[in-house]
């Protein structure tokens, strides 16, 4: 085990914060294309590698995160796109950055988010076994 929480509901404080990351690659990711690539087709193309992880891995994962632990689900969810995010920015930094970098870099980042999505939308109610479950729910998507 990852990770392991004596208070249930105070572990739910980093959910916010993989929100918030989550907000900004996706302000980021596109910038970061528009002002590197020339073409409208390599934009498109991060477009596609950004959502086409849904499609894929939505269900097998799914299988994954009914079987395994939440909460550890999401924090290497959590340390894979963080990895993937620091080795584009190297790339970057030393001018080795090109279309296929951006587009890896959008694939791996959201099939980190679909895992991290699925396994923090079943670990609400697995948290929240009291009285108000639809409540904690609603809280964590504002």
């Amino acid at each position: 085990m990852l990770w392991s929480c004596k208070f249930p509901l105070a572990s739910l404080r980093f959910l916010y914060i993989s929100a918030l990351g989550d907000g900004m690659r996706h302000a980021a990711l596109p910038l970061l294309a528009s002002s590197t690539l020339d073409s409208a087709i390599g934009i498109s193309g991060i477009t596609v590698a950004t959502t086409l992880p849904w499609l894929l891995f939505s269900l097998p994962i799914g299988v994954y995160v009914d079987r395994y632990s939440k909460i550890n689900l999401m924090i290497m969810a959590d340390i894979f796109r963080g990895v993937a995010a620091m080795i584009a920015v190297i790339l970057f930094c030393i001018d080795h950055a090109n279309i296929t970098v951006l587009v890896f870099l959008a694939f791996s980042i959201s099939v980190g988010s679909v895992l991290f999505e699925c396994a923090s939308e079943s670990f609400i109610p697995f948290v929240m076994r009291s009285a108000r479950p639809m409540a904690a729910s609603q809280r964590q998507r504002q």
